[in-house]
């Protein structure tokens, strides 16, 4: 009986723990819309057709399709860098340390990347099976 008890009470546990963390980041993540904000707060999501895949890794690393510095005009380079899940955050490598943070949330399936600009701006991905 007490063994049952406590495999339940862990169960229950890991269960309600897990409800707190964002999905796992790990696999392909595919950009399919993008909002930009002219700063007026009417901005909304709009669709893209630009094939822009990002690959997080179990390490704590990922690559991507196209660099993620910020406002890095004419940048067609590939890109990577290291993610915190605990931060929320991700870091690309090789851009200036001010501008090279970008939060990130996990909601109703897709990533959502906040990027650092002056006026509201996002990328949303969604996971490739």
């Amino acid at each position: 009986m007490k063994t049952s008890i406590l495999f339940a009470t862990i169960f229950l546990l890991l269960y309600s723990c897990s409800g707190n963390q964002p999905t796992t980041l790990v696999g392909k993540w595919k950009m399919t819309e993008e909002l930009i904000d002219i700063g007026d707060g009417k901005g909304t999501f709009k669709a893209v057709d630009k094939e822009q895949v990002i690959e997080f890794f179990s390490d704590g690393t990922f690559s991507a399709t196209h660099s993620l510095c910020p406002m890095v005009s004419g940048s067609n380079g590939k890109g990577s860098g290291t993610y915190s899940l605990e931060e929320k955050e991700i870091k690309p490598a090789n851009c200036s340390e001010t501008a090279g943070r970008i939060s990130f949330e996990v909601k109703g399936g897709a990533l959502i990347l906040h990027l650092p600009c002056i006026e509201p701006c996002q990328q949303k991905f969604v996971k490739e099976s």
